[in-house]
C-alpha cells in the first residue's frame, strides 16, 4: 500500500505466503500488486489467483512477471485466471528486455 507523506509516496512491501492466505497482510486491498517468478505447482495456482484478488481492487494494479519453467503449470494458470480476472495484457518485451533475461520470461498486466 501507498500512503502521502510530505508530498511523497510511501511504499509498504510485504513477502507473501499465498499458501497460508493474505490474510496476515495488513491493509488490504492495495493500489499496486507486484509478484514474479511465482508459477512453480498447479495446486498453488488457485490459492495465488485468490490472494491477487483479495489483494486488489478493480482498478489496482496488477502485475505478474511470469518465468514459464511448466507449460502444465502456465496452462493451468491461464485456465483458471478468467475465474479471477475479467482481462490481461502482455507487457511488450520491448519495454522491459535485456540481454541477460530468459527467453520465456513475460510481465502482464492483470484488470478485474
Amino acid at each position: 500500500g501507498a500512503a502521502e507523506w510530505q508530498g511523497r509516496t510511501a511504499v509498504r512491501v510485504a513477502e507473501l505466503d499465498w499458501h497460508r492466505g493474505c490474510e496476515h497482510l495488513r491493509h488490504p486491498p492495495f493500489h499496486v500488486v507486484l509478484v514474479a517468478d511465482v508459477l512453480y505447482a498447479v495446486e498453488l495456482v488457485e490459492p495465488l489467483l485468490q490472494c491477487l484478488t483479495a489483494l486488489s481492487r478493480p482498478d489496482s494494479l496488477v502485475a505478474i512477471a511470469i518465468y514459464n519453467r511448466s507449460a502444465r503449470v502456465s496452462a493451468h494458470f491461464w485456465e483458471e485466471l478468467p475465474k479471477y480476472f475479467t482481462k490481461h495484457r502482455k507487457v511488450p518485451e520491448r519495454d522491459f528486455n535485456s540481454p541477460d533475461q530468459p527467453d520465456d520470461v513475460g510481465i502482464f498486466l492483470l484488470f478485474r
